[in-house]
């Protein structure tokens, strides 16, 4: 997974913003566009990658 891909995370869908040298990942939700999480990139390592943005 890497910056810009969308994935499904928690039954939503989620953009990735970064990814940091410590494998923690910004996630914005696409329903709530303000809202942005982070979580580390083993949390996320199962979700669906909807679709990439090269």
């Amino acid at each position: 997974m890497k910056k810009g891909d969308i994935i499904l995370y928690n039954g939503e869908e989620y953009t990735i913003l970064s990814v940091d040298s410590k494998n923690f990942c910004s996630l914005k939700r696409k329903t709530h566009p303000s809202t942005v999480e982070l979580v580390h990139l083993k949390d996320i390592r199962n979700c669906q990658v909807m679709s990439n943005i090269n």
